[in-house]
């Protein structure tokens, strides 16, 4: 599903209104759009990491990527097809600008339980897993306003459940495309 946001100068309580009009969603995830916004809009601070410079960084000033999928060449979901029919990869997932082109796993992989899906799907087939692991680990208060933001508009991503026990000889590989002067991406890699 790709959700046309609202095409605005900048980041507003409008394109989490949008997501959440627009989208098939659970009602815990709609749910977790607008506590995330609040304290998104509540808040002013920026993380303080110590190698990157975010002084002067206004994230307001960015408007979502559009989510609208552009006609244009892609090898990627080729290029990545021929590695998994070779051999060479158990999975993958191929976006663009919010979009997702193609995920696909090694069949064998898949009846032994391997997951490799967008994460909009996820979201309809695996609620559960999605509810119990999204934003649950990783992301802690550090990232604090912009982790917000991120949880209010997160536009889409990759889902991932590997099986307990399972070993996987060969790697999963997420390619994102991301070529919208001026936006910002809400993608979120979950792999549970």
């Amino acid at each position: 599903m790709n959700t046309q946001i609202q095409e605005t100068e900048s980041i507003s309580r409008d394109d989490v209104a949008a997501l959440r009009r627009e989208r098939d969603e659970p009602q815990w995830m709609q749910d977790a759009r607008w506590e995330a916004w609040e304290r998104f809009a509540a808040r002013t601070d920026l993380p303080g990491w110590e190698k990157a410079r975010l002084d002067g960084l206004v994230p307001e000033q960015f408007a979502p990527v559009s989510g609208a999928f552009k006609e244009r060449r892609d090898d990627a979901p080729a290029l990545l097809r021929r590695g998994l029919d070779e051999g060479v990869l158990s999975g993958f997932a191929a976006r663009s600008n919010g979009c997702s082109l193609e995920t696909a796993a090694d069949p064998a992989l898949v009846r032994d339980g391997l997951i490799v899906t967008d994460l909009a799907d996820a979201l309809q087939r695996f609620p559960d897993a999605v509810r119990d692991a999204l934003f649950a680990t990783g992301v802690g208060d550090g990232f604090g306003r912009l982790r917000d933001l991120h949880a209010a508009l997160l536009q889409g991503g990759t889902f991932v459940s590997v099986p307990a026990g399972m070993e996987l000889d060969r790697p999963i590989q997420i390619v994102v495309n991301f070529d919208e002067a001026g936006r910002a991406l809400f993608d979120h890699n979950l792999v549970v």
